[in-house]
């Protein structure tokens, strides 16, 4: 099955499509193939507005897959990004995969397999499954190296491990992409959430001082939304198959971060340092590169200001 084919009928069914990765998709449709249909379901409908621009190449169905793999629904494509966030895995129970999601997955799968044509799976997994580096080492994690000696691994990583395993398993009905998604920012990140980056827009917008309470050793990369749904839709109509990292390459403390945006938005800055862990989690994107020939577009200054003056519209 080629999956550029114009003559194969593209519908696409986005779970998780209320998230910061769904919401990026729905506004970047322009990046998919002008006849591909996308599907969502009417749980996801009711909870967001969706741009009129796009409104009309999006399905609305009030069960999907992840409900009932036996659904009367046809699927040429699922991205699937319905997920818990990494904090969910704090919870007693929960400590190294989720029922909920490990019923979803092998839900996908017995569909996939009572499917007469063979589906494309675009998994959105996590950086999360090479664990985090101590700083200031600096690791870009490579597809082929699932864990090393300096890392540490997570709950979360743990579970997006055991989920991307099921989907590999599957391979016979399944063309899967497993995304290891590292960091991103844009509009539609949440400013309420316990990111980084999103913690400093907040403070913009607050006009609060920046305070960070740690050295600020800590490194990370950003990619800005508009890009991550470049690449997701590019890997979903492309031929390849396997794990690969999506986000940046080029890494900044967290330091760096905090005096860039005090700088920017003319905030008063202080260093409080307490003793907390610092880590580096960064990826190796040459996989990503070779497969759809990718570059990401948006310049960082460039995407922050874009993402500021959209908040304030």
């Amino acid at each position: 099955m080629s999956w550029n084919s114009s003559e194969t009928i593209n519908r696409v069914l986005i779970t998780g499509s209320t998230g910061f990765v769904g919401r990026s998709l729905l506004q970047n449709l322009n990046h998919a193939a002008p006849g591909v249909r996308v599907v969502i379901s009417s749980r996801d409908a009711n909870r967001m507005s969706i741009n009129n621009s796009v409104r009309k190449r999006i399905e609305v169905e009030s069960k999907t897959v992840l409900d009932d793999p036996k659904i009367n629904s046809r699927y040429s494509h699922i991205i699937h990004l319905a997920s818990r966030n990494a904090e969910t895995f704090s919870s007693p129970g929960l400590s190294n995969s989720d029922p909920m999601q490990i019923t979803w997955a092998k839900n996908i799968v017995r569909y996939a397999n009572e499917s007469s044509e063979k589906i494309r799976l675009i998994f959105a997994s996590s950086g999360a499954v090479y664990g985090k580096t101590l700083a200031p080492i600096r690791v870009l994690y490579d597809e082929a190296q699932i864990l090393n000696a300096n890392s540490i691994l997570t709950p979360y990583g743990r579970n997006k491990r055991a989920l991307e395993q099921i989907f590999s398993d599957a391979r016979e009905s399944i063309s899967v992409v497993n995304a290891r998604l590292f960091t991103f920012y844009g509009p539609q990140l949440p400013l309420d959430k316990n990111f980084i980056i999103g913690n400093l827009m907040k403070a913009v917008v607050e006009k609060r001082s920046i305070k960070l309470k740690s050295s600020g050793t800590t490194t990370r990369s950003f990619m800005h939304q508009n890009d991550l749904a470049e690449a997701l839709w590019k890997l979903a109509f492309s031929n390849y198959e396997g794990p690969v990292n999506v986000g940046e390459e080029k890494g900044i403390t967290i330091l760096e971060l905090a005096e860039f945006f005090s700088h920017k938005f003319g905030l008063q800055f202080s260093l409080n340092p307490e003793s907390v862990e610092e880590t580096t989690y960064l990826p190796s994107t040459t996989r990503l590169k070779k497969a759809i020939n990718f570059k990401p577009r948006v310049n960082f200054d460039e995407g922050v200001s874009e993402w500021y003056a959209n908040i304030q519209r």
